[in-house]
């Protein structure tokens, strides 16, 4: 069994056999797909990334180096609203698709998810692509690429499914997710050296924010420091807490001024803590994804747990201070940029997988303490 545990990314064994089965009877079936690789020119690209933002903003790489490589190609993205507009932004893709009832839309509703999986399978055959990549390793997203008619098929089979891709890319484990996607455009001859971040919002993006806070700008002084409390799942998020005693520190030493971003149940989490100060900011749920972007890249210093925010900080080249729990290994999803710190507690449990830490104290996470953050953010700011 640990052999289909390096395999496959489910926990249970039992899934993962089933899994292997299928794939073997699968294998049996299809080995001929692998035999017709097309060798004609690449006019049209398909790429499928249903998952968050972090996902979606180490995927973002891999736009540039497709260009390069092949500069007349239309390359077109099947994306979840939540990454939307940083797909949308972007200018070498050429049409952007979204798929209303991603995978981890919330709620996810399967019947409506099913109907919108056969509305694009039918649109992506008429499109008739030459190449195209599911970066996830989903084996949702291997039929749909294989029923789309795409001429040349590749991706990882870490769900299933592997065998209805012309090319399958080998899992390596502790190989992190920007070096997992970019192996995907190696198999198809495209160089995979360093290249810009791929993060990118309209020019006067934000001009526009500024005009709806004038407040901030007029009040707001450098440096700015932009806090994010939340994070996809309860697991990865640092105790809300601690963030506050962090924020009541870094404003009583006059540091700069705090913005706190969020949307929706992370403005919750928040609660009552805001306070009458003028360092502090209320930005939560007061930009679009666009204007997100903009902020950060404006801002001094970022401070955030494992979350999308975070990965775009990095991506723009901001001081980042990552605070990372043990629900996934850092080494493998920690943001790529030029001034990421990372600040995580080693347990023997991780990485876990879990949405929800089962134990009765969240060590991974409550052993960092707010001191150790502070100190890294005061040198970070003096730097």
């Amino acid at each position: 069994m640990k052999i289909l545990s390096d395999r496959y990314v489910f926990k249970k064994a039992y899934v993962r056999l089933l899994v292997w089965i299928f794939d073997l009877v699968g294998s049996g079936c299809f080995f001929w797909l692998r035999w017709f690789k097309t060798k004609q020119p690449v006019k049209r690209i398909l790429i499928v990334r249903l998952d968050q933002i972090g996902d979606v903003v180490l995927t973002l790489p891999a736009i540039d180096l497709l260009k390069a490589c092949f500069p007349e190609v239309k390359i077109d993205f099947l994306v979840s609203p939540a990454a939307q507009e940083l797909v949308e932004n972007h200018p070498d893709i050429s049409c952007v698709y979204t798929f209303q009832n991603a995978y981890f839309s919330k709620p996810y509703r399967g019947i409506q998810a099913l109907c919108e999986w056969f509305q694009y399978l039918g649109l992506f055959r008429r499109n008739g692509y030459d190449l195209a990549f599911d970066f996830r390793g989903d084996v949702r997203n291997a039929f749909l690429l294989f029923l789309s008619g795409a001429k040349r098929r590749v991706g990882r089979g870490s769900a299933g499914g592997g065998f209805l891709f012309t090319d399958l890319v080998a899992e390596r484990s502790q190989e992190h997710q920007l070096e997992r996607n970019l192996a995907l455009l190696r198999v198809v001859g495209c160089a995979t050296a360093e290249t810009d971040s791929g993060v990118y919002y309209p020019l006067g993006t934000l001009g526009i924010f500024k005009a709806r806070c004038p407040d901030f700008f007029s009040k707001g002084i450098h440096p700015w420091i932009v806090v994010h409390i939340g994070s996809g799942y309860p697991s990865k998020r640092w105790p809300v807490s601690n963030f506050f005693l962090l924020i009541d520190r870094i404003l009583k030493s006059g540091m700069g001024s705090v913005l706190l971003i969020g949307q929706g149940s992370e403005e919750r989490l928040a609660g009552s803590y805001f306070k009458e100060n003028p360092h502090l900011f209320n930005l939560m749920s007061k930009t679009t994804l666009s204007e997100l972007c903009a902020l950060i890249d404006a801002c001094d210093l970022f401070i955030g747990n494992d979350s999308g925010p975070t990965h775009i900080a990095a991506a723009l080249g901001k001081k980042v201070v990552a605070l990372f729990s043990g629900t996934n290994d850092y080494r493998v999803w920690q943001p790529r940029g030029r001034s990421v710190h990372i600040l995580h507690h080693p347990v023997p449990c991780s990485p876990c997988h879990e949405k929800i830490c089962p134990l009765p104290r969240h060590d991974c996470m409550e052993a960092i303490t707010v001191e150790q953050v502070f100190e890294k953010v005061r040198t970070l700011i003096h730097e």
